[in-house]
C-alpha cells in the first residue's frame, strides 16, 4: 500500500461524512499558515496527520497495518467541541472499508483518542489514532 493511497482514501471518507462536514469549516491535508505562524484557517477544522505502514507480506499476498492520526482543532472555550469532533471522526472511520485500488481494507478502528490544549491557551486539539489492517490481491 502506498501512503498517498491511504491519505487519499481517508480524506475521501472524511469529506463524504455529512455530519462531520456540517460541523467543520475545512478538512485539510496541510493546514495553511499565516506569515506570523498563526493558523490562517478558520476554526473548527479537521487535519489528516501523520501515518505509518508496517508490512506483513506472505509468499502469496502483500498486506500490513497502517496507522494514521486525525486532528480535530477548535478555539471553542472548553473541550466540548473537540470531543464532538473526535466522535464524528470516529463515526466516519470506525469499521469502514477504505476504498483503495487493489487493496482490501480488512478493518479500520480507533486505537486512541485524546484532547490537549495548545500553548497559546486558546486552541484545543483532539487527536485520534486509527489502525487499518489491509491486504492486497494475490501475487501471481
Amino acid at each position: 500500500m502506498r501512503q498517498s493511497d491511504l491519505h487519499n482514501a481517508l480524506f475521501a471518507v472524511l469529506s463524504a461524512h455529512a455530519p462531520l462536514v456540517a460541523k467543520v469549516k475545512s478538512i485539510y491535508d496541510d493546514v495553511p499558515q499565516a506569515i506570523d505562524g498563526a493558523a490562517a484557517s478558520r476554526f473548527p477544522y479537521i487535519a489528516v496527520g501523520e501515518s505509518g505502514i508496517v508490512a506483513f507480506d506472505t509468499d502469496t499476498r502483500k498486506g500490513g497495518e497502517a496507522t494514521i492520526v486525525i486532528y480535530a482543532v477548535s478555539r471553542y472555550a472548553g473541550n466540548k467541541e473537540v470531543a464532538e469532533l473526535n466522535d464524528l471522526v470516529y463515526a466516519a472511520l470506525d469499521e469502514k472499508n477504505l476504498d483503495m485500488v487493489g487493496i482490501d481494507c480488512l478493518t479500520c478502528f480507533r486505537e486512541s483518542v485524546s484532547i490537549t490544549r495548545d500553548v497559546d491557551g486558546k486552541t484545543r486539539m483532539g487527536q485520534s489514532s486509527f489502525k487499518i489492517i489491509y491486504r492486497s490481491a494475490y501475487i501471481g
